[in-house]
């Protein structure tokens, strides 16, 4: 059975969507349109080096 008094002691509230979102962007993360845009200046650059850092 679902004990519900240790349940609400693991609850926490989400968070709201202006905090989740600045979260979010907070967070720096490098996706795909990143890495190719990367690789697109190296090229033009005429490296072929693809480091990432």
């Amino acid at each position: 059975m679902i004990n519900f008094e240790e349940e609400l002691k693991k609850y926490h509230p989400s968070l709201e969507v202006d905090q989740a979102a600045d979260k979010i962007y907070a967070n720096d993360m490098t996706d795909f349109s990143d890495i190719l845009d990367k690789i697109l200046k190296d090229k033009k650059k005429g490296s072929d080096d693809y480091d990432m850092s």
